[in-house]
């Protein structure tokens, strides 16, 4: 029997708070130990291939538009960890009512490749996003300090708050200078939360603010693996722990 693998998705009301990048690190630490597959759901605007320098063959828009030979789909970065990788600004031809997250997961699990999967979706409120949300054991929702990115955070929240247990939904809080960052955010983000969703949504964890993350995207290459020994290396792989640490893992 298929056993169906753990499904993490990492989301973002608003663009640009580091979503991709956290999804590429725990990607590469967690395939240390577990086969694990990095899903780029972003159809207009994926950066996966650009975290890990690479330019694989096929493209999941085009797997979107023809539903078949899956696997070549699957580009191999080193032994225990693939991508699925998106091509930027081609998109795919969308139909009303199309539920291309749904199926394409059913389509991954028969392949039986995979112990973890890992969903880096686009920001806001997209039919994509909203379905990569709702198929996860785990949904982590990125934020940073600026005010947008909270707001948004929320709006994306709420849509989700009607579909599914709130209880799985974390925030993950980037670029954090210390940890009175984290609590101020947390603070002013459950005053929302609370008032209008009747719940709280807590920081599973944070990443610390270096300016290594940019050489690192730059370089094209996992932060983890060439600034092993930084704060926010060491944060990346708490933040892995704490993610595992939820599910019963051989």
């Amino acid at each position: 029997m298929t056993k169906k693998p753990i499904v993490v998705t990492f989301s973002s009301g608003k663009g640009g708070v580091g979503k991709s990048f956290i999804t590429a690190n725990i990607g590469y630490i967690i395939s240390s130990k577990f086969k694990t597959l990095i899903w780029d759901a972003d159809i207009d605007f994926p950066n996966q291939h650009i975290m890990f320098g690479v330019e694989p063959p096929f493209r999941m828009n085009d797997y979107y538009s023809k539903k078949r030979d899956l696997k070549k789909y699957f580009y191999r970065l080193n032994d225990n960890l693939s991508l699925a990788a998106g091509q930027p600004a081609i998109g795919y031809e969308k139909r009303e009512g199309d539920m291309i997250i749904f199926s394409t997961l059913e389509a991954i699990i028969k392949e039986n490749l995979y112990e973890i999967i890992l969903i880096d979706t686009g920001s806001g409120l997209s039919a994509e996003n909203i379905q990569s949300c709702l198929i996860a054991d785990l949904v982590n929702i990125v934020v940073s300090d600026e005010p947008t990115s909270l707001l948004d955070a929320f709006a994306l929240i709420k849509v989700l708050s009607n579909k599914m247990d709130l209880k799985k939904i974390f925030l993950v809080a980037n670029n954090m200078v210390d940890f009175d960052d984290v609590k101020e955010i947390s603070k002013k983000f459950n005053l929302a939360t609370q008032k209008f969703l009747k719940q709280q949504i807590n920081v599973l964890d944070y990443i610390n603010y270096d300016r290594n993350i940019r050489y690192s995207i730059m370089k094209q290459e996992p932060f983890v693996k060439i600034y092993p020994h930084t704060e926010a290396a060491k944060a990346l792989l708490s933040l892995s722990e704490k993610i595992l640490g939820g599910f019963k893992l051989n």
